[in-house]
């Protein structure tokens, strides 16, 4: 069935330099040049409409990424925080690290007091994540904790996260918990 409503014709003054490029333009694909300026404009309104709908999810990877930043600000600050001692406390004794009681800390004391605090920090850091899931990389990346760069072929970690859009990728460094081994990887 044949579209009964008639077409509105478009008059709008154009240069003589466009004029002419638009006619051998119309010349070289063997179309009217009222077809070949009509199908031109539909198609810019349709990228633009294109360009609209994805500019939402542009916005959304600038938020993702300026949060990131701000997390690593905020944990920059909680370490150089961590690392200067209270005021009114000294640091620790020049002679070495030994307890009031003239005894040497019992091995691996201090870094466990690390791993508790860094196990703390990453569930801070992505409360929405309910689990890390191992993975093999296949292109290069960042952790999205601590910012190192992880390699293709290396193991990664991926949180399996309550919110969709979130799936930070973190190095085995900051993985919580214990590993295996029981050690956490020096890096």
């Amino acid at each position: 069935m044949a579209d009964d409503t008639p077409e509105t014709v478009l008059h709008t003054p154009i240069s003589p330099r466009l004029e002419t490029e638009i006619a051998e333009a119309a010349k070289r694909l063997k179309v009217p040049v009222q077809n070949l300026v009509r199908d031109v404009l539909e198609d810019a309104f349709r990228v633009a409409g294109r360009v609209q709908s994805n500019v939402g999810g542009i916005v959304t990877e600038i938020v993702k990424d300026a949060s990131g930043i701000a997390r690593t600000i905020r944990q920059e600050v909680a370490d150089a925080q961590a690392s200067s001692p209270p005021a009114g406390q000294d640091s620790a004794p020049a002679g070495g690290a030994s307890s009031a009681s003239g005894e040497n800390p019992a091995p691996g004391g201090e870094e466990e007091e690390k791993d508790d605090a860094a196990t703390h920090d990453i569930r801070h850091a992505f409360p929405d994540v309910i689990g890390w899931m191992p993975m093999i990389l296949n292109q290069n990346t960042l952790c999205d904790h601590c910012d190192k760069r992880i390699y293709t072929g290396e193991t990664a970690y991926m949180g399996a996260s309550t919110e969709v859009e979130e799936q930070p990728v973190i190095c085995e460094f900051c993985l919580p918990g214990p590993r295996r081994s029981g050690q956490r990887r020096k890096v």
